[in-house]
């Protein structure tokens, strides 16, 4: 009754009792299947062990369903308990930073220490053995890697546990550890390469990773290839040639602690002295006017930054004794956040600026750039003003945007007027009847665009 019970977890009891028996070793099976009187479900649970322990192989038969346990039983299951509230996560301790982290480091290393032999399997007179039983295998002599002795088994008609059609006319093969006890466990990789009969290069066929003990000695696969394809690619003048590369791991060696001389590099802090140095005047060799303003500046800096600013400087036609130099055009407090971004490639903070006053300035601060050609701060006002798009604004945006040849934001304009009907309100704005007169290319753009988008829907 509780084998019947213990099979009732499957559909198919019989496929699960054959493809675990299939993939048992030869020289185990006969143990399994002997001894004692056990109760059956202790025979099933040494049976399952086995399979999920020596198993190296694929079953030709598909994998049986797994019955409802409510079939089982043959009663409803208890209804669930209600879910308690998962507690709340306790709080992380707190990060330690990095000038915060201990001063001394020590480190040890983990090194298995391996053994690794290349064995070559060579069968002459192939043909011999065509016709043999299944079952019957060919065996290497044994040969030593770590310790231990090994030998490789080959069927030329397979290993005779499978009675199914898709295995009938494959071979196998197995790696077999060699005469050890019940005490031997050892951990093994192994590759088995068969050497190609035209190339002469060897390509691998099966292979895996295996603990070796006294019960389950063989691993391998009992599916290896069909016998047409073994014959058409590496059978050669009625020679087979094997090649099995294993690597025993024989322990693993502890290294001692090591002291390591972990000393704390502090964070860059170059912009910042660049901005002090901005700030103090010291070793300023250039003065800007600007308005009633002046502003100090080193010219080697200013030159790095902005090539405008390298050619005004130090270009052909620069005057190499000019001091002063004034700036028309440009507010003081534009001015001092272009010389702010160039020394901490950074803008300065608007916080004293209310909304309407913070994207003004952004926008005279995308000018500034594009006039002295810093790349990086014209983006940064791109993003900025990208962000505040409204119905009144864009239209004047987009034409600064056209004007200044900022890509990015021109496109994010055109898609905000032509996206959720806005754009009835947005030709209605003041700064549309300026984008007509200002740029009167971006209007063809703008239509364009969307006669494409209406096509798509």
């Amino acid at each position: 009754m509780g084998l019947n019970w213990a099979f009732c977890y499957w559909e198919e009891p019989s496929v699960f009792f054959s493809g675990t028996a299939a993939l048992m070793q030869p020289s185990r099976r006969r143990h399994l299947f002997s001894g004692g009187r056990r109760h059956p479900l202790h025979f099933l649970h040494r049976l399952s062990l086995h399979f999920l322990r020596c198993s190296g192989r694929r079953l030709s038969s598909p994998r049986p369903k797994p019955v409802p346990i409510s079939r089982l039983l043959r009663r409803e299951s208890p209804s669930p308990s209600p879910l308690l509230p998962l507690p709340a996560p306790s709080p992380p301790p707190s990060a330690m930073v990095p000038s915060e982290r201990p001063t001394r480091k020590t480190v040890s290393r983990c090194v298995p220490e391996t053994d690794e032999c290349t064995h070559v399997f060579e069968i002459v007179g192939y043909s011999l053995h065509k016709d043999v039983a299944p079952s019957t295998f060919l065996e290497s002599p044994a040969f030593a890697v770590g310790g231990h002795e090994w030998s490789i088994m080959f069927y030329p008609n397979g290993d005779g546990w499978e009675d199914t059609e898709g295995f009938k006319d494959s071979v196998s093969i197995y790696l077999a550890i060699v005469g050890e006890d019940e005490t031997t466990k050892v951990r093994a990789m192994f590759d088995f390469r068969f050497v190609n009969a035209a190339t002469g290069v060897s390509t691998s066929v099966f292979g895996g990773d295996h603990v070796f003990r006294e019960e389950c000695p063989t691993f391998g696969s009992g599916n290896l290839m069909e016998k047409s394809e073994l014959q058409a690619s590496y059978l050669r003048d009625d020679r087979l040639v094997i090649e099995c590369d294993v690597t025993v791991v024989m322990r693993t060696a502890m290294s001692e602690p090591e002291a390591v001389c972990d000393i704390q590099v502090p964070p860059s802090a170059l912009l910042d002295d660049l901005g002090k140095l901005l700030g103090s005047e010291v070793g300023a060799d250039v003065k800007f006017k600007v308005k009633s303003e002046a502003f100090y500046a080193h010219k080697i800096v200013l030159a790095i930054r902005s090539p405008v600013l390298m050619a005004e400087l130090y270009g052909p036609m620069s005057d190499k004794k000019m001091e002063s130099i004034t700036i028309e055009d440009m507010q003081p407090a534009v001015f001092k956040a272009l010389l702010h971004f160039i020394y901490k490639d950074s803008l300065p903070a608007m916080d004293d600026l209310d909304t309407h006053e913070n994207e003004e300035m952004v926008r005279y601060l995308l000018v500034a750039a594009d006039r002295y050609g810093i790349e990086r701060m014209k983006v940064m006002c791109e993003r900025i003003l990208g962000k505040k798009l409204n119905v009144q604004g864009v239209a004047s945006t987009l034409a600064l945007a056209d004007q200044h040849h900022c890509t990015q934001l021109k496109d994010a304009c055109i898609r905000f007027i032509n996206s959720s009907n806005r754009s009835g309100n947005v030709f209605a704005s003041q700064g549309y009847a300026h984008l007509k007169r200002a740029c009167p290319a971006v209007i063809v753009e703008i239509w364009e665009k969307s006669a494409k988008t209406r096509k798509m829907f």
